[in-house]
């Protein structure tokens, strides 16, 4: 559900990886390490690619977070958002526009509403 608010229109994350949240497919969102050290889900980049080819092991926590924030950090100066992490969930494979963060609290709220009544009216 994070991942809908990551894409709204008041979300100040690169417009490039709103577009990747949005352009994505389930199967581009998987957990791994390379990032964080720990697992950490998010849209799978050519550095993930990269890392696992190599066949080294991430270091622990917070080992690889401080190697790939020296990375990310280098990625964010030249702009190179294809190379920056880009956490993010599952359900950024099922989200195809970016939306207000008003309207999809008010989606939450109608769908959350609905449920309760058919619940209720089963009882």
């Amino acid at each position: 559900m994070g991942t809908a608010f990551l894409v709204a229109e008041e979300c100040n994350i690169p417009g490039e990886h709103k577009s990747q949240i949005l352009e994505g497919r389930l199967e581009d969102f998987r957990s791994d390490r390379i990032y964080s050290g720990s697992p950490m889900r998010g849209f799978r980049k050519a550095t993930i690619k990269a890392w696992e080819d190599s066949g080294l092991e991430p270091l622990a926590n917070p080992y690889q977070k401080v190697l790939m924030d020296d990375f990310n950090a280098a990625a964010a100066a030249a702009s190179r958002w294809d190379l920056h992490s880009n956490p993010s969930g599952v359900g950024g494979g099922l989200l195809t526009e970016a939306r207000p963060a008003r309207a999809i609290v008010a989606e939450l709220v109608n769908r959350a509403s609905e449920s309760i009544s058919r619940l209720a009216a089963s009882i």
